[in-house]
């Protein structure tokens, strides 16, 4: 998804003599990033980097940190959208305390806190040429976006429009979901827009129950995410929290007890055979 977004600075072909080369929606160089594009997308990619190598070594990538910064330097640039500073600030402070530490370290990426969503304020009113949805107003799509292709601000598609077709460079930086921003009116299924599912009535998945509600041991549960204690289905709960044994527990901490790597933070150790514990694991 990334290099759809047009991360990747590999080189390639020259184009045919008398067609125009293929570009980002954001393409083009910001000779000085924006100072808050570069400490947003610190805490979200460079800070990760740098304390996987502090724990374990190597060396860290630039790439996403780069490129989230240039992207977002030029949106806001553009004015099309800006930056919730509350919310910012906020994000920026839970990366830093929740990756001081190495017990993060595991098979997967610690899940994005709730308050790291939400962090744009789009400007667009519906039918302006937008190159994300983030720039439009929220309750608004960007309709036939692509990475190399602009789209218009439009409202979330009724049943049988087309979904999900490509990513969306900015929000695929700022891992943003599309919560004030959704594709389709009632749920997106298999690349097609269709009718949600009601609270109460049957699914067997989150996406068919709408942006605003979860699929809870079968039903269609109110809410965006389902609560600890509260059965589910995986992908179902809340940041921060995973679907265990069909209930939503919190990720446990470095030293908790646990039996697979799911439920915690980092991963399951068993050192010499033992009772497991969450802590760190590097990867091979």
């Amino acid at each position: 998804m990334l290099l759809l977004a047009g991360a990747c600075r590999c080189s390639k072909p020259a184009e045919p003599a008398g067609e125009e080369a293929v570009q980002s929606v954001y393409a083009g160089a910001v000779k000085t990033p924006e100072p808050r594009a570069r400490s947003l997308c610190q805490a979200l990619h460079g800070l990760p980097a740098e304390r996987r190598v502090a724990c374990c070594g190597g060396a860290p990538g630039r790439l996403l940190l780069d490129e989230c910064t240039r992207v977002l330097s030029l949106a806001l640039g553009s004015g099309n959208v800006d930056l919730d500073a509350r919310r910012t600030e906020a994000c920026i402070a839970n990366q830093q305390a929740a990756f001081a530490g190495c017990g993060w370290i595991g098979p997967s990426a610690p899940p994005l806190p709730e308050v790291c969503q939400g962090l744009t304020v789009g400007k667009l009113e519906k039918g302006a040429q937008c190159r994300s949805a983030l720039e439009c107003r929220d309750g608004l799509r960007c309709r036939g976006l692509g990475p190399t292709q602009a789209g218009v601000c439009d409202a979330p598609g009724a049943p049988t429009t087309a979904c999900d077709l490509g990513a969306d460079p900015l929000a695929v930086y700022l891992l943003q979901d599309s919560g004030a921003h959704p594709e389709c009116a009632g749920a997106c299924v298999r690349r097609t827009c269709v009718a949600a599912v009601g609270v109460g009535e049957a699914c067997t998945f989150g996406g068919q129950c709408g942006p605003e509600a979860h699929c809870a041991a079968g039903r269609c549960a109110p809410g965006r995410s389902a609560p600890d204690g509260e059965a589910c289905t995986v992908g179902a709960c809340a940041p921060g929290s995973v679907c265990h044994e069909g209930t939503c527990v919190r990720r446990k901490q470095e030293s908790e007890r646990c039996a697979a790597d799911e439920e915690c933070l980092g991963a399951c150790l068993h050192p010499d055979g033992g009772a497991g514990m969450c802590g760190m694991r590097c990867p091979d």
